[in-house]
């Protein structure tokens, strides 16, 4: 069964900055743009800006919020409250909050970062030099609607695999450390030796 993402949620526009997003000292809120999100399906709060904003409780993100980039390659994301304080996304971002019981925002955000979601994605995209897609034809996107057990297995699945890929990187990038290190150190023992200059 498919149904179009804007009967399943609401979607809508992040904050609107009239200037270059630029961090405050004691800001209320913290912004995420497109940088933030990653393209495995992440949210980098680690760079995010703190900013000072009035009347911005209708902007902040919930818990289990799905962001997703409004152009170039679309990317979703899901919000996990970092417990650290309050976040609001740019106009460059969309917010889609889940409204339907059928379906799990996470499977949402895996959905629309698979091959079929992002085929669908660019088909409703515009624009020949930055691609960028509105609420209007996201709205039109359809979802494959399944159960939620097997949304959860989807989404367990996906989450290990994450970890794994996680895992191995650092791995990869230890065994490098590690190999680069003991040849180094050849090397340099190896040039320390003989009388040095070249034979005539």
């Amino acid at each position: 069964m498919l149904i179009k993402l804007g009967e399943l949620s609401e979607i809508k526009n992040g904050y609107s900055f009239r200037k270059k997003v630029v961090a405050q000292a004691g800001g209320n809120v913290k912004v995420l743009q497109i940088k933030n999100i990653l393209e495995c399906g992440i949210i980098d709060f680690s760079t995010a800006v703190p900013v000072s904003l009035n009347n911005s409780k209708r902007h902040i993100l919930k818990n289990e919020d799905v962001v997703i980039t409004s152009r170039g390659k679309t990317l979703a994301a899901l919000f996990l409250e970092p417990h650290d304080g309050n976040y609001i996304i740019t106009s460059s971002l969309f917010r889609i909050r889940v409204k339907d019981p059928r379906i799990l925002p996470a499977y949402l955000a895996l959905y629309l970062n698979s091959d079929h979601g992002q085929q669908a994605l660019m088909l409703r995209q515009s624009g020949n030099t930055t691609p960028s897609i509105t609420i209007a034809a996201l709205s039109e996107i359809p979802i494959p609607i399944i159960s939620l057990q097997q949304q959860q297995k989807l989404v367990d699945l996906m989450l290990a695999y994450a970890k794994w890929s996680t895992q191995m990187a650092e791995y990869i990038t230890l065994s490098k450390s590690i190999v680069t290190n003991i040849v180094n150190k050849a090397l340099k023992k190896g040039h320390g030796k003989g009388g040095g200059g070249c034979r005539k």
